[in-house]
């Protein structure tokens, strides 16, 4: 029984934090999970280039997107290549078809290889929007999955507070680790704590049944020692 209080405020601790995991798990903005293991494009398949093109100024802080774009590429073998723009050959409202094309387009310009992705960030107006054209070796690894992780990455942190440098280049970077595993649900953590709580309760009552039982033995033994003689059962 002495004990007892110990586990209980081990309990409220653990409760505690798997309250706390649960908060943070719903406060953030979803990002999809990543549902296969991939593996990354064997070999260095990309020609490497530059890493952006930034037509609003955008940049200030150019080792940090650089750095998560990095990131992306050692952990993914494809070479991300971002292009921040208002207009698409001067229209600032192209359609859909326009987009697609213009990233083609730029694609075949910009890359002699088929490892690369080519992703425009486009904002006008107050309106943004994501688009994207890839090489053939690139769509071995992203799928529609995997893209619409970076894509929900860049939606979050747009609203966060990093700079335009350091959203970019993040949003890479957590993107690259996320798809490039299986994603565990939120109430992983949550469960391993459970069973955590569950074995060290079940070591609590193991150690304390058997210190009632050393308790019981002693003072057995002592009852023997202190009996009268003629208490004692008769040797034969």
């Amino acid at each position: 029984m002495g004990c007892l209080p110990a586990f209980i405020g081990i309990c409220v601790v653990l409760i505690l934090i798997c309250a706390l995991l649960f908060t943070q798990s719903v406060s953030l903005e979803p990002v999809r999970s990543s549902t296969i293991q991939r593996q990354p494009l064997s070999g260095r398949d990309y020609i490497l280039t530059g890493y952006y093109t930034d037509e609003l100024d955008w940049i200030s802080d150019k080792s940090s997107l650089e750095s998560g774009m990095r990131h992306f590429m050692q952990k993914t073998g494809i070479q991300p290549y971002v292009w921040i723009s208002g207009n698409i050959d001067g229209n600032g409202t192209p359609s859909d078809q326009q987009f697609k094309s213009w990233c083609e387009e730029k694609y075949d310009e910009l890359f002699e290889d088929e490892a690369h992705l080519f992703w425009l960030f486009f904002e006008n107006g107050g309106e943004y929007s994501f688009w994207y054209a890839l090489g053939k070796q690139s769509q071995v690894l992203l799928n529609d999955e995997a893209l619409n992780i970076i894509h929900d990455y860049f939606e979050q942190y747009y609203y966060s507070e990093f700079n335009e440098s350091e959203m970019i280049g993040r949003a890479f970077s957590d993107a690259a680790d996320r798809m490039m595993s299986v994603t565990r649900p939120w109430y992983y953590p949550v469960l391993i704590v459970l069973l955590g709580v569950a074995a060290l309760a079940a070591l609590l009552v193991f150690f304390n049944k058997r210190k009632k039982l050393k308790v019981a033995e002693k003072q057995a033994n002592a009852d023997v020692l202190n009996a009268p003689i003629d208490d004692l059962p008769p040797r034969h």
